[in-house]
């Protein structure tokens, strides 16, 4: 089965919406997506997204709602755009998103697991909700599952983020997840890599790439090779 992930463009909302306690008048940008699921005994098409109309006349579409919700969309974001495009699709990419509480993180498995992304050549993006706060003999020391899914991106060029369930309900958060959100539709839609093959292991498969850009919104990200172990938290 493949999951594909449809950009709508974004709604400007009031976070009241979300969250009651937000003072008025404060909004917040919230992405329109819709999600494929292709599988061999049919496909699901799950949320449409907003009807083609309201990128170029919201008000003759939504007639009052626009008072509470601004679409900001161009005119191709929508789910019939997505899904023509996505025919045409000359490139193949695939990425995982790991949304998980990522408290059993020991053993060998998570090893092979990193080899095995490695090969399948897999851009892996996680999130972790953390319900209990870990105590840790080193107070500066980096808690094992918020590692282990740090590591586990950071092999891919992908992002890391871990949100606390009790601050789940704060504007911050809320935000973060939808700032989070946003930056991997964006990586998904574009994004230029440069590689490079080599016969060599070890220190002398290793060279040095310099990368410049004049586009500030550009990210430059490093793939590594999965084999370096995860370290555990120094006690």
């Amino acid at each position: 089965m493949k999951m594909h992930i449809l950009s709508g463009g974004r709604l400007r909302v009031r976070k009241r919406m979300y969250l009651p306690d937000a003072p008025p008048g404060e909004t917040l940008d919230a992405p329109v997506s819709s999600i494929l699921l292709r599988h061999a005994q049919g496909n699901v098409l799950f949320d449409t997204g907003c009807h083609p109309d309201v990128a170029t006349d919201p008000q003759g579409r939504w007639g009052n709602l626009t008072k509470i919700m601004t679409p900001l969309m161009q005119p191709g974001d929508n789910v019939i755009n997505a899904l023509e495009k996505m025919k045409k699709s000359k490139y193949k990419r695939r990425a995982l998103l790991v949304i998980t509480d990522a408290y059993d993180t020991s053993g060998k498995e998570i090893e092979t697991l990193r080899a095995k992304i490695a090969e399948q050549e897999i851009q892996v993006f996680t999130c972790g909700v953390r319900s209990v706060t870990e105590e840790l003999p080193n107070p500066t020391a980096e808690p094992l599952f918020q590692l282990v899914l740090r590591v586990l991106s950071a092999d891919t060029g992908g992002l890391s983020m871990v949100v606390d369930l009790p601050e789940l309900q704060t504007t911050l958060s809320v935000e973060s997840l939808i700032a989070f959100s946003q930056i991997i539709a964006m990586e998904l839609r574009g994004q230029y890599t440069l590689s490079y093959n080599t016969d060599q292991t070890g220190p002398l498969a290793s060279r040095f790439v310099r990368v410049r850009t004049n586009i500030p919104q550009l990210r430059v990200r490093l793939r590594r090779d999965a084999d370096e172990p995860i370290a555990r938290p120094s006690k």
